[in-house]
């Protein structure tokens, strides 16, 4: 008799699981555009919060921003009052455009109940600085030139064609980054980065997390210090590099063709240093602290 209970209990939740998934949803949307105008100097700072950001250059003067407020609920009623209370705001200071998203709600009044979203699509000259910040969504960003801060919460980045001086910080986000060319600094927490084709000055700290680079031919300087967090390198000629390599509690892995030698090499450390006999060569400083370390050349 209990089994025959149970089996009915599960069969319901079942059921009811079942009927939940086909509770259509009520999307309600509303478009807000501005413009502004660009002079050097112009920078953008856009703060979101359960936000999808896309910002990429354009060949006009000027700065053009495309929002989409988005309100979800099965009760029809419910997304359109709540839609009524995602806000946003754009103001310009000076030389610095501001734009963010945010819950406006009076005292007294009940809480949200709709799933609230918030849309970007943002064109700017390629030399505009940018600066983001977002929480629980995803950034993307597309052919700029000049400086791009972006600081990341639970939220993803992707990244193509950046060139100048990068800053990334996230947790819990991970990020993508092709053609990336410059002085980039990357913060990750719990966070896994690939970047490829990518070529500059870095320095990246990681921790709980994987790290992948392809590295293309202009690639200059590579410092990364890694905290419970596998790193791969791969595409690189072992003879253009200065090393100084060091694993903690982890496996080393290096080109044949690198006539090196451990300066320490122990089940709980392994270093090594390598200086190329040809004249012009970039450095690679890796410290892995429980974590691997693989190098592959081309």
């Amino acid at each position: 008799m209990r089994t025959v209970f149970l089996f009915i209990f599960i069969l319901s939740i079942g059921v009811l699981t079942a009927q939940e998934q086909r509770t259509p949803v009520n999307v309600v949307t509303k478009r807000v555009n501005a413009s502004f105008s660009y002079t050097n100097g112009t920078e953008v700072n856009l703060e979101g919060e359960n936000a999808q950001v896309f910002v990429e250059s354009w060949d006009k003067n000027s700065i053009s921003i495309e929002i989409e407020l988005i309100s979800k609920h099965p009760d029809k009623a419910i997304a359109e009052r709540d839609l009524n209370r995602l806000a946003y705001g754009t103001k310009r200071f000076k030389q610095k455009i501001f734009i963010r998203n945010y819950i406006s709600q009076e005292e007294g009044e009940a809480a949200t109940e709709a799933v609230l979203q918030a849309k970007y699509y943002i064109k700017v000259p390629e030399q505009c600085p940018v600066y983001l910040k977002n929480y629980f969504g995803l950034t993307q960003v597309k052919n700029l030139a000049n400086n791009l801060r972006i600081y990341s919460e639970f939220s993803t980045i992707a990244i193509e064609d950046i060139k100048g001086i990068v800053d990334m910080r996230t947790r819990f986000g991970d990020i993508t980054a092709n053609r990336l060319n410059g002085d980039v600094a990357i913060n990750a927490r719990r966070s896994d980065v690939f970047l490829y084709e990518v070529s500059g000055n870095y320095d990246i700290d990681s921790e709980y997390g994987k790290l992948e680079i392809m590295a293309a031919n202009e690639l200059i300087n590579l410092n990364i210090n890694a905290n419970k967090t596998d790193v791969l390198l791969y595409n690189i000629d072992p003879m253009k590099h200065q090393y100084a390599l060091q694993t903690q509690y982890g496996q080393m892995t290096v080109p044949e063709e690198l006539q090196y030698s451990f300066t320490e090499n122990t089940q709980q450390r392994r270093k090594v240093n390598f200086v190329p006999s040809t004249e012009y060569y970039a450095n690679i400083s890796i410290q892995v602290a429980f974590g691997d370390l693989v190098i592959k050349k081309k």
